[in-house]
């Protein structure tokens, strides 16, 4: 994961959250092989790329990156099937099989639109679904994966900072050179995941907004210490630790 561009706290003193019209998507229902442009911040070249529906789920959506040169997406629909149902059926690597879902909200929170039991709430957050979309995109090696707040505000509406424009979504990022190592792209979804839920719980607040006073010259690192530390945890409590037997 990556600070740069991502700065968790940049629109935590949007005011005027609840009163923007969110476009509300139907994803959800769209049938596997549907493809989809969402903008990719870390790819190969920033911007919109196109993504392919890979998996379908009741707290997941996985989306790939299609490679350009051959038309195919990145990753196959096995090991797609295979991320999607650890995040929400069972995690091989939990001591409990517990999915990625069930442990991070049920201790770190839930994030904007799902309950921590899978229950859509708030209106199904910034898009209008409960699931979580996980794009896999194509990108530097440097960076297994990302959240980026950017994504909480609504779709279309761009940084000028930065010209970077958001999903309009709940999302998260994996690098899709990764994805065939699971222990790697399982641990990076828990880590960022919780990134996620983190957001929600601070500051998005189920699309309420924050009454916090942020002060971006102090606050900031501080901020990025705990929420870092705890995407850790969650790595940890959900069968990767650093001390993991082979």
């Amino acid at each position: 994961e990556t600070a740069i561009k991502t700065n968790r706290l940049k629109y935590t003193t949007n005011k005027k959250r609840v009163q923007v019209k969110r476009q509300k998507s139907q994803k959800a229902s769209d049938p596997i092989g549907t493809r989809e442009n969402f903008y990719s911040s870390f790819s190969t070249v920033p911007g919109y790329h196109t993504f392919e529906k890979k998996y379908s789920g009741s707290k997941c959506l996985v989306y790939c990156e299609v490679n350009s040169i051959n038309d195919l997406p990145f990753v196959g629909m096995e090991q797609c099937k295979k991320i999607g149902d650890a995040f929400e059926i069972a995690n091989p690597y939990h001591p409990s099989q517990k999915p990625i879902f069930d442990v991070v909200t049920s201790i770190f929170g839930n994030p904007w639109g799902i309950d921590e039991n899978g229950v859509k709430i708030n209106d199904g957050g910034n898009d209008g679904e409960e699931q979580i979309i996980i794009l896999l995109y194509e990108g530097d090696p440097s960076i297994g994966g990302y959240f980026y707040s950017l994504d909480e505000e609504p779709k279309g509406f761009e940084d000028l900072d930065t010209g970077d424009i958001s999903n309009g979504a709940e999302l998260i990022n994996l690098n899709q050179l990764y994805a065939y190592d699971d222990i790697s792209i399982f641990g990076i979804l828990a880590h960022e995941f919780q990134h996620l839920c983190n957001y929600n719980q601070l500051f998005v607040r189920d699309g309420e907004g924050t009454n916090l006073d942020i002060d971006p010259n102090t606050d900031e690192a501080v901020f990025y210490i705990f929420d870092e530390g705890l995407s850790v945890l969650s790595e940890d409590l959900n069968g990767f630790s650093m001390k993991m037997e082979g």
